[in-house]
């Protein structure tokens, strides 16, 4: 039976060689821990959620960044639920509501929102008079690709930029700014000093990739109870929504 899953994570990462276990179906066999190590990195995030649903104690080898977005990915699946809950309810009330009223109008409900979203390559944020201008390029250190969607951001501030399709950003900071901080899911995160004084700079960032993740995963699920509510109450009445609209 399939169970949800709230997140995953690995609090004690193996540091048994790979390379060195037996290849086995669907991974390797550890000769240290007598388990096989599923291979997560040849797997779709659904994929994963999919077996880790099925299973309760699994070892697996996951890309640095694989864990993150699968957790990202249960979140989303976890609002889709609630979406569905308060659906329930509204339809709930719709059927309760008065049938002759006139519907002249049809109107989604909910409020309408403006989303402002960041765009690669410009400035994020702006909160001073006086700033500099830093360019640059953000690449792989192992293969020289350019990385894409890279947070460049002074440090400690909400200053900040992402990297275009082509690795390349542009960012303006207050004249005071020292440093800058760049994050990639997978890569290490650095840290680099800008000139104080210099209006114009551009500067080049090299990321390292993060060692492979290994090790035994720990699975939390919601609580007992949630999950028999979920199972007996909230899929039957989706099922039932789905059917009649």
């Amino acid at each position: 039976m399939i169970q949800s899953i709230k997140n995953i994570s690995i609090p004690e990462p193996c540091s048994q060689n790979w390379d060195g276990m037996t290849p086995s179906t669907g991974g390797r066999h550890c000769a240290h821990c007598c388990k096989t190590v599923t291979d997560f990195t040849v797997m779709s995030n659904q994929q994963i959620i999919d077996l880790l649903s099925n299973s309760n104690k699994i070892c697996g080898r996951f890309e640095p960044w694989q864990v993150e977005h699968i957790n990202r990915d249960l979140r989303a699946i976890s609002n889709r639920k609630s979406f569905w809950k308060h659906l329930a309810l509204m339809a709930g009330i719709l059927l309760l509501s008065n049938q002759s009223k006139s519907q002249t109008t049809t109107k989604k409900p909910g409020t309408e929102q403006i989303d402002e979203k960041k765009i690669p390559g410009e400035m994020a944020s702006q909160d001073s008079t006086r700033f500099k201008t830093i360019t640059g390029t953000v690449l792989s250190v192992s293969d020289g690709l350019p990385l894409p969607g890279t947070t460049i951001k002074v440090s400690g501030t909400t200053i900040g930029t992402m990297a275009n399709e082509n690795g390349n950003f542009t960012l303006k900071v207050p004249q005071s700014a020292t440093e800058l901080t760049i994050t990639f899911i997978g890569f290490e995160m650095q840290t680099v000093r800008i000139a104080a004084t210099d209006s114009q700079q551009e500067i080049k960032l090299l990321l390292k990739m993060k060692e492979m993740m290994m090790g035994e995963v720990i699975i939390k699920r919601p609580p007992f109870f949630k999950r028999v509510y979920y199972r007996f109450v909230k899929q039957p009445v989706k099922k039932y929504l789905n059917n009649r609209y």
